[in-house]
């Protein structure tokens, strides 16, 4: 299935101004297989399943099943695409940020934005701060001394007591959501939505290949499925690296235009622009996800309501070296299961596309791909 690009005209828009963004931001030119064939092998599928007998499993392959009827068929009868364009006009207009002009592929939101660092109130609270500080130690000077070391120890105290407490709450009563292998491949012929994967990169040539089979191991339908390479305009390194393989027809090359500051997250905004699928999942070019993982991820949301627009896959680091894995994380989910605010990982962040223009809500729910 090719996919077409999202970039569309708006109404309100002239035409030479239409033809220039077209220019400015239309999708590049992407390299033919050669000969017509990929030079990559995907995994066979089993071709028959084991039948299921347990009548509860039975029953969740049910739900699952009219869940994604459902779904298919809201997408069908629900048009987007006016709002989509709308925030693509919004999110391409170039900011002027003091004498610099900054185009992030976003709509700006100042209040929310790092542009000030500290505000007038933090600036005179910590130089009164300071001030007293300074006081005391002129005054007091040894007393003073051992008053700040008490404070830190306290600080530091109660941090590592909350640690350990979220610690024990998520070994005692974990949010993640287990899905099972069997229920997967119990759904294999459903109607599975559209899922785009966007894979930010920057001279990152030599580990192309292992990513590009890494999502040619995906148990998702190619049809299904749209992989965008987002590469920088300087990097062509990476960008020849990646037209010399034969890939297939979903894969796809996005050149992100020159421009400051040029960082991950405005190469994930402008590929954001360019996503077809009603799911979106942020992969680093060493990722190596689980095969059933895009599945999970979808019948995760099905368990939730649509106040939940991400979950968030449990990340084992690898470490070469010592050949084992490493990194546990224990503090983040019992935070998730507390309503705390949290900070996503910059990979394995598997989104609802549509509700990321206008909401934002906080994760609620971690699943397990293994």
């Amino acid at each position: 299935m090719q996919f077409k690009g999202p970039l569309t005209t708006w109404p309100d828009m002239l035409p030479t101004d239409k033809a220039k963004q077209a220019e400015q931001y239309g999708l590049p030119r992407v390299g033919k297989p050669v000969g017509g064939i990929s030079q990559f092998k995907v995994p066979p599928t089993p071709s028959m399943q084991p039948a299921i007998v347990d009548s509860r499993l039975q029953q969740l392959v049910n739900y699952y099943a009219d869940w994604l009827a459902k779904q298919a068929k809201y997408d069908v009868l629900n048009d987007n695409s006016q709002e989509i364009n709308h925030y693509i006009q919004e999110a391409t207009n170039v900011v002027k940020v003091g004498e610099k002009e900054v185009a992030m592929f976003a709509p700006l939101r100042p209040k929310l934005s790092a542009l000030q660092t500290f505000t007038t109130r933090q600036v005179v609270a910590l130089c009164v701060i300071g001030l007293l500080w300074t006081i005391g130690l002129i005054v007091f000077r040894l007393e003073m001394v051992m008053a700040i070391i008490a404070a830190i120890t306290v600080m530091y105290s109660f941090n590592l007591i909350l640690s350990v407490s979220l610690a024990i709450r998520s070994f005692r009563n974990s949010p993640e959501e287990r899905i099972s292998d069997d229920v997967v491949h119990a759904l294999k012929d459903a109607d599975w939505p559209l899922y785009t994967i966007l894979c930010p990169l920057y001279r990152e040539a030599q580990v192309v290949p292992q990513f590009v089979q890494a999502m040619l191991a995906l148990d998702y339908p190619p049809e299904k499925l749209q992989v965008l390479f987002l590469t920088e305009a300087d990097d062509t390194e990476t960008h020849n690296a990646i037209r010399a393989l034969a890939l297939p027809p979903n894969f796809k090359i996005l050149v992100v235009p020159d421009g400051k500051p040029r960082t991950k997250p405005r190469a994930c905004n402008y590929g954001l622009m360019h996503a077809q699928g009603p799911y979106v999942v942020i992969y680093d070019a060493e990722d190596i996800p689980d095969p059933l993982q895009l599945k999970k991820a979808v019948l995760t949301f099905a368990n939730h309501g649509t106040d939940v627009v991400c979950v968030q896959a449990k990340l084992n680091s690898y470490n070469i070296g010592y050949h084992r894995y490493c990194g546990i994380y224990l503090t983040t989910p019992a935070e998730a299961r507390n309503h705390c605010h949290i900070g996503l990982l910059g990979s394995f962040c598997l989104l609802r596309y549509i509700t990321l223009f206008w909401t934002g809500c906080p994760v609620h729910a971690w699943f397990s791909s293994t």
